[in-house]
């Protein structure tokens, strides 16, 4: 194998060809397939699953690589070189195994529901200290329909063939964007990278990136291919030493892919995988991570909650802003407080009193994006200085203040959807007045706002159990989806790993057909859409992004960690897009939760529905807290 990436000898993709019997197929080493899904294992535990499997993994001499009776087995450089099946999928046996992987299944309607299916790979994802760029593999099924790898593009930018995949970097709490050319399109992969922070957070272009194309569509029992299809993608390099791989806009993240310091991919010179370039003159990517790069983005994730009187709190890191509506505050377009103004900043010193003893509160002025960018950044300022003016002398002697504008640079949501349309409601969200200081314990302090609370949603009804799941629900269509579509909504498991809750979902056609286009909420009323309007795809596509889970007794609902404008850790857009099937389409969520909820815990599904989840659904949320 040759050190990746020296462009020489340039291989013409090739179409996958009717199914045949696969040369000298193997099965992949059992401890490769556990330490990739389960992390390293104790020597005497890894020996036991080996021997439960009928081998023991290692000859008379403990030498691994040998089968039942000790003899040596083929490894991957002994074989010939070849196209084989593993685990059900097929792959060249020439590439290295696997940082991580995961099953991709969708039903899909370019094959009229049939449920079609692929693995990912992450082969390689290597830093050279600045830039670090990842290589994946795109796996066809040994049986049943093949999943394109299509289905790692964007929804709306899904005809450009151009992958969206992000690194999630929880240590840091940071999402990670692929680099960016100038254009967004085509780039010059020679052109040293010249890399600044890409700007106008509501400009969400997901249709470019420094990479290379994955425009499979999907296929009918694709066969044995010729060749393994493999994407690469170039980004700002982590600063931990593993991240999360967000792959598409509707999969659950990859965990713990680990990032290598100079170690690039060794392509395998066979013609068995490669590249579908944006430049048809090579076969492969240039030799400098991020070449022909311009803007690069990386957001700081947040947990984002509210109380039902209205008050905001996101949490990113050990830094916590607690933030009230400008609306509630002050009048269009001044910064002067009104006297209700001032009984509610009175309320917020009692909170820092208790919560921020001895630290400096940040107090920050935040507005939409309507309006010049000066002039909005100007008003940011001066309303955070009011307000400091009016809370200094209530605050305790120890908490000190200082005040930052940040205009509209800083939404905690989109202010637009992915046409560049306005959504109202979020524009709301983003006038706000914030107070940063390290996160405590919770001290109970409340802030009124006069808010009647929770805007009420019909009680979903509870209908048989799908398989698969721990409780289905019905949701009615809203009054504003021309559709009149009822969704059948599934519940299918939780899990926590003692910081973040993360909820898996489905939805599907209650009385087993197969129907397309048929999420039709008016994108200018506020209510209209089964999810509530989605930013990042057709306004009434289906996401997690406006759902939230409200404990009842402590009185707050909470949002799937988001990236302010940038997108959330959850589903943004079904894989399926507005089509609803006989098979679910799956979703998932991940909350950023207290170390104790009161419960019960409510779903609320905007437009749609609420209903309580399964107490067992909620101690795997919680962890059982």
């Amino acid at each position: 194998m040759a050190a990746f990436p020296p462009p020489q000898n340039a291989q013409s993709p090739k179409e996958p060809h009717d199914a045949v019997a696969p040369a000298n197929p193997r099965m992949r080493p059992l401890r490769r397939r556990f330490l990739s899904r389960h992390g390293a294992l104790p020597a005497m535990v890894l020996a036991g699953v080996l021997a439960l499997a009928g081998c023991t993994g290692v000859d008379a001499n403990g030498n691994e690589g040998a089968d039942a009776d000790g003899q040596p087995q083929e490894t991957s450089a002994q074989a010939e070189p070849a196209i084989v099946e593993e685990d059900g999928f097929w792959r060249a046996n020439t590439l290295p195994e696997p940082l991580a992987e995961a099953v991709f299944t969708l039903p899909s309607a370019q094959l009229d529901g049939e449920v079609a299916s692929a693995q990912l790979q992450v082969l390689s994802l290597d830093s050279d200290g600045e830039f670090a760029r990842m290589v994946l593999a795109w796996l066809p099924p040994a049986d049943g329909a093949f999943l394109g790898s299509e289905r790692l593009a964007a929804h709306e930018a899904i005809a450009s063939g151009v992958p969206f995949v992000r690194l999630v970097d929880t240590e840091n709490g940071e999402l990670i964007e692929p680099l960016r050319s100038e254009h967004g399109g085509n780039f010059d992969a020679s052109a040293a990278p010249q890399v600044q922070e890409a700007g106008d957070s509501d400009a969400v272009n997901r249709a470019g990136c420094i990479c290379s194309y994955s425009a499979g569509s999907d296929e009918a029992a694709a066969g044995q291919p010729d060749r393994t299809e493999l994407i690469f993608l170039d980004f700002p390099a982590p600063q931990s030493a593993a991240v999360e791989v967000f792959a598409g806009e509707w999969h659950e993240p990859l965990p713990d892919v680990p990032v290598s310091q100079s170690q690039p991919f060794e392509f395998p010179d066979d013609g068995l995988s490669g590249f579908t370039m944006v430049d048809v003159s090579s076969d492969r990517p240039g030799e400098v991570y991020g070449g022909g790069a311009r803007y690069a983005r990386t957001t700081a994730l947040t947990g984002r909650s509210e109380s039902l009187t209205g008050v905001s709190t996101a949490r990113s890191g050990e830094t916590q802003e607690v933030s009230l509506p400008s609306d509630v505050l002050f009048e269009f377009d001044s910064d002067e407080l009104d006297s209700d103004a001032q009984r509610i900043v009175g309320e917020v010193a009692q909170k820092l009193n208790a919560e921020a003893a001895g630290q400096t509160v940040v107090i920050e002025g935040h507005t939409d994006n309507q309006g010049a960018e000066d002039y909005n950044q100007d008003l940011s300022e001066r309303r955070a200085q009011s307000v400091a003016e009016e809370i200094s002398g209530q605050l305790d002697d120890g908490i000190t203040v200082e005040t930052e504008g940040h205009g509209m640079s800083r939404p905690l949501v989109p202010n637009t959807d992915a046409a560049g349309e306005a959504i109202p409601e979020n524009q709301q969200r983003n006038r706000r007045v914030g107070f940063r200081y390290t996160a405590v314990e919770d001290s109970g302090n409340q802030i009124d706002l006069g808010f009647e609370g929770l805007e009420e949603l019909p009680e979903a009804e509870e209908t048989e159990t799908a398989e698969g799941a721990q409780a289905s629900f019905l949701l009615a269509a809203p009054e504003g989806d021309s559709s009149g579509t009822e969704v059948r909504f599934d519940v299918l498991d939780a899990s926590s790993d003692g910081e973040h809750g993360t909820l898996r979902v489905a939805f599907a056609d209650p009385d087993g057909g197969t129907a397309t286009e048929v999420f039709q909420g008016n994108p200018l009323e506020q209510d209209s859409a089964h999810f509530g309007r989605n930013p990042f795809g057709f306004t009434s596509a289906p996401g997690m992004n406006n759902i939230s889970i409200v404990d009842v007794s402590g009185e707050t609902m909470y949002y799937p960690v988001n990236a302010g404008a940038e997108g959330c850790l959850c589903t943004e857009v079904a894989g399926t897009g507005r089509d609803l099937f006989a098979e679910g389409s799956p979703m998932f969520a991940r909350f950023q939760l207290p170390e104790a909820v009161e419960g019960p815990l409510v779903l609320r599904v905007p437009a749609a529905g609420q209903f309580e989840l399964p107490e067992s659904v909620v101690q795997q949320l919680t962890g059982g807290r």
